[in-house]
């Protein structure tokens, strides 16, 4: 026999106590924003804003990638490899985000004839 009311739920009710019941939203937001808003005056927004500029010659190589013959999954782990190296310009952080991203690349041939002309530039900013 089937329960016709199975799956509905009284307006104005709890079926699943509110202490177990949690959203993360991860929005990445490009540009100036200075408050985000929920809608909903009940909850409990924790927000974190990171303004970093990316040098434009670093953006240029994401630019560049994009119309690269590379596979999707390596192509998005270079970009946030080439993302977190502009970040990090001036750092301690640049000289291992860059051996990393130099480790990665050895490790794939395709990858190492699209960086090469941008190896570098990339290596400038080690000093």
């Amino acid at each position: 026999m089937i329960n016709k009311d199975a799956g509905d739920v009284e307006l104005n009710t709890n079926p699943i106590s509110q202490e177990k019941v949690s959203q993360v939203f991860n929005i990445k937001i490009l540009g100036n924003v200075g408050n985000l808003s929920s809608g909903n005056n009940h909850s409990d927004i924790q927000q974190q804003s990171n303004n970093s500029l990316i040098p434009i010659e670093f953006l240029e190589i994401i630019k560049s990638l994009k119309g690269a013959d590379i596979q999707d999954e390596i192509a998005l782990e270079i970009e946030k490899k080439i993302e977190m190296l502009g970040v990090s310009i001036g750092t301690a952080e640049y000289k291992k985000l860059y051996g990393e991203l130099m480790s990665f690349v050895s490790n794939h041939v395709t990858v190492f004839g699209f960086i090469a002309p941008f190896i570098p530039m990339l290596t400038s900013y080690l000093s």
